[in-house]
């Protein structure tokens, strides 16, 4: 089968929609429209240059690359420019691809901001195939915290509105996707399919409990405005939690004024490091007692891949989130998870891990590890992916 894969972003950048592709391209051919890469850093990669790269091949895939105006700081303005920039010269890359006809089914990766990909939605009539369309975050809810303008809010509905009707599936990553389309869109149930995401890692670690009486913490993965990671600040004012040391790996715009808060407070066990390749991340976490995850209110409906990544390594979660992901860590019994903001309740699950027994955590640690291989474990996913693609003609 000829697959045209349209997304913003692809290799070199660090995406699930990567490894998918590069899956799909065993026993498929493979196309993909994207962007020239610059995310996180905001600058073009290095070997890539506005018209040159256009055309290259990775794993047997075709990359066909849109001309796009880098996010650079990612200052609001700047994304956007960024944003509107792959909507409307991916229209044209659309517009005058070769041989439209010959393929068979789209996938469209949708991370944020869903109106980006507009352009392949609008053009789908020229087209032979139907969109799946593998969404990420739930738009148009992640925006309607950052504006009051309800004549904004009003467009960006409508834009969703039209995406969600041309897409043939929808497949999300957690069943209050599924109610929020059902009620606020009036998308047919059978038209929407949980497929969540999974983790790249393939290796456990071995979980070793801290003996001390310090308890080190670690997140990995992108640092940013969405990922909230203010409220470790709090929390460590005025020497809270001391007994604890919390170390970050990433990089992401939020990083340098996420340094400034930490020497502002004076807080001495808050550690920001680079980021590390897959191999000796695991080797790092193995020093560690536990995962945190965090993530801003308006992504209350999202499961971010860095959890089931989480999951993937078997150790305990600590969790500042809202919504379904909240509680299944605390249902599933894999770690201690509050709400988003509330920096007082997250400061007492940390307080209250330190509390628990050996048998306690290890108990946290199979429950982890269970969740993902019963539910969010690559194989399963691939199975079901291929399973659509054979029905595709049933939908």
């Amino acid at each position: 089968m000829k697959i045209l894969f349209f997304t913003q972003y692809f290799w070199p950048e660090n995406f699930l929609i990567n490894d998918l592709a590069r899956e799909l391209s065993k026993t498929n051919v493979i196309k993909t429209i994207t962007s020239y890469p610059n995310y996180p850093t905001g600058k073009y990669f290095k070997g890539y240059k506005l018209f040159f790269n256009k055309n290259e091949t990775w794993n047997k895939i075709n990359i066909s690359r849109v001309i796009v105006v880098p996010r650079k700081k990612g200052k609001p303005i700047d994304l956007i420019i960024n944003y509107l920039s792959f909507a409307f010269f991916s229209f044209f890359k659309l517009l005058f691809l070769k041989n439209k006809k010959q393929y068979e089914l789209c996938f469209v990766y949708a991370p944020s901001p869903l109106i980006s990909l507009i352009s392949i939605f609008l053009l789908k009539k020229i087209f032979n195939f139907k969109i799946y369309l593998w969404l990420q975050d739930l738009w148009p809810l992640v925006i309607y915290t950052k504006t009051n303008s309800n004549i904004l809010k009003r467009f960006i509905f409508l834009i969703c509105k039209f995406i969600y009707k041309k897409s043939d599936l929808i497949l999300v990553q957690s069943h209050d996707y599924t109610k929020y389309l059902v009620e606020q869109f009036n998308i047919s149930e059978h038209k929407i399919i949980f497929f969540p995401n999974w983790s790249q890692n393939q290796q456990k670690v071995n979980f070793q409990s801290s003996k001390k009486n310090k308890y080190k913490i670690i997140y990995t993965g992108n640092i940013g405005t969405a990922q909230n990671l203010s409220i470790l600040v709090e929390i460590c004012k005025n020497y809270k939690l001391s007994n604890f040391e919390f170390h970050l790996y990433g990089d992401g715009r939020f990083k340098e004024q996420l340094k400034n808060e930490i020497l502002k407070n004076k807080i001495n066990n808050i550690f920001l490091h680079s980021p590390l390749p897959l191999d000796k991340l695991i080797l790092e976490i193995e020093k560690y007692d536990v995962l945190f995850l965090s993530l801003s209110k308006e992504f209350s409906h999202t499961i971010p891949v860095k959890f089931q990544f989480y999951l993937s390594l078997g150790l305990p979660i600590i969790a500042s989130v809202d919504g379904y992901l909240k509680d299944l860590i605390n249902s599933k019994k894999i770690g201690f998870a509050s709400e988003a903001n509330e920096s007082n309740k997250l400061e007492e699950a940390f307080k209250s891990y330190s509390k628990l027994s050996e048998k306690e955590k290890t108990i946290l640690v199979n429950n982890s590890y269970t969740l993902y291989t019963s539910v969010f474990s690559r194989d399963k996913a691939i199975i079901k992916i291929n399973k659509l693609i054979r029905e595709k003609n049933c939908y």
